[in-house]
């Protein structure tokens, strides 16, 4: 076998070891079958991805100095044997949901140690197979002449799935390949994970958005997207996997399927389209519209950037050869750039926004001068690119183009007459201008996101679009909190609010559920910002039942992360409450709420969040347990839930959450001392105290310094009932007691 053979079943059966992180659960038989599905995806033309990773390896194994030196025989069996050891030593579990969780966000997952999930998987199965006996002399796979190195081994599987891991999608992108050849293996073995009964694991995506196709009609709505836009069953599923891969709001995805369904349609419409084009064009679109129906997106690509170059060949006859032909060169131009511009489209679609603004742009210079409607609108597209790289990437530069592009276009359609087109310049314009704020704080580019997008408002209600009024009226009260929390203006921030007021009325909660419910989880957030600054139970009651509100838009199993988090704050705003009106009641709400969050919240996933829920916990609790002047087990609870937030919450990263905790602890420990074994609990509190102060005073945090100290100096005053013995008459004289200050609230940011 080849080295290129061999890589090949390598990835291979790293791929299907990885399945279930693309909620697909294989059969034994199928995993261990990596040649098998080599041999499979390459005779159906679908090797792109297992080529670009084997590729990579082959350049790091010539450069890596723990395959310098191997013969090729040797080498050829080290690869042989990390791809028998994969299929032996399954990938575990845990490590299988931290490669799905990367593959949903899009990015890497590192730990707090700096390893990778890739040399984590590699180091599990090195060690599995070592205590096994693999190498020595234990794997049926390596002759018996050739020693099996380890060192080898743990590179070759650690750089096999850092570039299937690691990558943007690409595990994601090989989901319906895998769940195709499991069903080809034996039928039905593919099925997803955990998913809807209705026959959708196959297509190997995430359980929420099965979930969201099962609530839309399953595989019927599949199919009936499939017939209403004439594409295939496997061209569905592509699209299907190349939606769930996609960052962005998960309420928007039936959408975008469906958007993207219409947009192959109409570039296939146009592709058909009858032309004066020459036969081999014609070919190449008719090629291209085929390989769009049947899912086979790579192909179009590749006929679409042939169909671009022909085209260009073709132009640059017609000026040379036919001059006097304005009309066929114009129609040639036109037909350049519109499929530059579907070559920037389907770029785009697979996240290489980098790459699409500059086709976007090559399309606009390609039309000729009468053509700037046209124009206009590759240059806004190339606009979006460049800002939605620059999200994505961190990518400053793209950023500035972005803004310079949606100034000239904004610019550009002032001078006509066209207004929907100046309100769209305006709005991305001002999306521009909001992500240059959020990175340099002080400038004023928030400012004037906030002035553009008024002004895209009041054209969009001019055309009556209610859709992108809709986004800008979302975005101008976004843009208005920032400014509010940046400059800590208190009208500011009521504008703000209102501006959440006025999108939430905007946004029907029954049509449109999840925006509705991030509207009203930013207006809980606005009305606590200013609840903090000058106080007021209405702000916290109206902060409260914002969040309720929103949590009762959520699905807690489909998106627990975002349900924990507004469980959190609706704890910190009912606990704000409950401690201004004294209520009972509302510090058991808040109390409730807390707990949800710390369920929903996995402490391996989010661990600050967590401790700050425990925290704010620890708070309520002790405040209920103020108000039960004889029983301690409120108490009791607080001090363990202060306990458990400061293993996550530690003193080097974060001091002054750190120091509020262990004050509040001490507080707590206080109050439990009047009650039982005083000595105890106050030789506790004072050693919670004593580090929480030296950390406030080095942080120049003097009202809480001030207050860490008189609860100290109570201690003093105090001291000879602590230090007695118990029993002894020192120890049960009537002493003051030492009534310590109130909780300090951390909230959650």
């Amino acid at each position: 076998m080849s080295l290129f053979g061999a890589l090949s079943e390598l990835v291979g059966g790293a791929a299907l070891a990885c399945a279930p992180a693309c909620d697909l659960a294989l059969a034994d038989s199928t995993i261990e079958n990596h040649a098998g599905f080599v041999s499979w995806i390459a005779g159906r033309d679908e090797m792109r991805e297992v080529r670009a990773i084997v590729e990579a390896i082959g350049g790091e194994i010539w450069v890596g100095t723990e395959t310098r030196g191997l013969a090729q025989r040797d080498l050829d069996q080290h690869v042989r044997a990390a791809a028998r050891l994969v299929a032996r030593h399954r990938v575990s579990a845990a490590l299988i949901a931290e490669v799905a969780a990367a593959a949903r966000a899009a990015k890497p997952a590192i730990t707090h140690s700096g390893e990778t999930i890739a040399w984590r998987i590699s180091r599990d199965i090195v060690a599995r197979a070592r205590a096994g006996g693999a190498f020595a002399g234990g794997l049926s796979a390596v002759p018996a002449d050739i020693p099996l190195r380890e060192e080898v081994v743990l590179f070759l599987l650690d750089r096999t799935f850092a570039h299937l891991v690691d990558d943007e999608h690409r595990l994601m992108r090989l989901g319906p390949a895998l769940s195709e050849f499991a069903d080809s293996q034996s039928p039905g073995t593919s099925k997803g994970i955990q998913g809807p009964s209705s026959g959708l694991g196959g297509l190997g995506i995430s359980r929420s958005f099965m979930m969201q196709i099962e609530q839309a009609g399953g595989t019927g709505f599949l199919a009936g997207i499939a017939e209403r836009f004439g594409l295939s069953e496997r061209s569905v599923r592509r699209a299907v996997a190349l939606v769930d891969s996609q960052t962005g709001e998960a309420e928007g995805r039936i959408a975008r399927l469906q958007a993207l369904a219409q947009w192959l349609a109409d570039v296939r419409a146009q592709l058909m389209r009858p032309t004066n084009d020459d036969a081999e064009i014609r070919r190449l679109k008719t090629a291209a519209a085929a390989a769009l129906a049947d899912g086979d997106f790579e192909g179009a690509m590749d006929a679409l950037r042939l169909v671009r170059r022909e085209l260009r060949e073709t132009r640059r006859r017609t000026e040379e050869r036919l001059q006097d032909e304005a009309l066929a060169l114009r129609t040639q131009m036109v037909e350049e750039a519109r499929a530059t511009g579907r070559l920037a489209e389907l770029l785009a679609a697979r996240g290489e926004h980098a790459q699409a603004a500059d086709l976007f742009a090559e399309a606009a210079l390609a039309l000729p001068r009468a053509e700037r409607e046209t124009a206009w609108r590759f240059n806004l597209q190339r606009a979006e690119a460049l800002l939605q790289h620059s999200r994505e990437r961190g990518d400053a530069s793209a950023l500035s183009e972005a803004l310079a592009a949606y100034g000239g276009l904004v610019r550009q359609a002032a001078e006509t007459t066209n207004t929907k087109a100046l309100a769209e310049a305006c709005l991305g314009h001002g999306d521009a201008l909001f992500a240059a704020g959020e990175r340099d704080p002080g400038g004023n580019r928030l400012k004037d996101a906030i002035t553009i997008y008024q002004k895209a408002i009041q054209l969009l209600e001019r055309e009556r679009d209610q859709s992108s009024l809709m986004r800008a009226r979302i975005a101008l009260a976004r843009a208005m909190a920032r400014q509010g929390e940046r400059e800590g203006s208190v009208e500011a921030l009521r504008q703000a609010a209102q501006a959440f007021r006025d999108a939430a009325a905007a946004v029907p909660a029954e049509k449109l559920p999840g925006d509705h419910a991030s509207i009203q989880v930013s207006l809980g957030g606005v009305l606590l910002a200013i609840e903090e600054r000058e106080g007021g139970a209405a702000l916290l009651e109206e902060a409260a039942g914002a969040y309720r509100i929103a949590i009762g838009l959520m699905d807690s199993e489909t998106d627990s992360d975002r349900w924990g988090e507004t469980q959190l704050n609706l704890g910190l705003a009912l606990l704000g409450l409950g401690e201004q009106t004294r209520s009972a009641p509302q510090l058991e709400d808040a109390t409730e709420a807390f707990r949800a969050a710390i369920e929903a919240t996995p402490r391996v996933k989010a661990p600050r969040r967590w401790a700050l829920t425990q925290m704010n916990l620890g708070n309520a609790l002790a405040a209920l347990g103020d108000r039960d002047e004889t029983g301690t087990s409120l108490l009791d609870e607080a001090i363990e839930a202060y306990n458990l937030a400061l293993e996550e919450l530690l003193r080097e990263a974060e001091p002054l959450k750190w120091a509020i905790t262990q004050m509040n602890l001490g507080t707590a420990l206080i109050r439990l001392g009047e009650r039982k074994d005083r000595r105890r609990h106050w030789l506790a509190a004072a050693a919670a105290l004593v580090p929480a102060l030296e950390v406030f005073e080095q942080q120049g945090a003097e009202d809480l310094a001030e207050m860490t100290r008189r609860n100290l100096r109570r201690f003093q005053d105090n001291w000879d009932s602590i230090l007695a013995p118990p029993g002894s008459a020192a120890a049960t004289a009537e002493t003051a007691k030492a009534s310590p200050e109130r909780h300090r609230l951390a909230q959650a940011g």
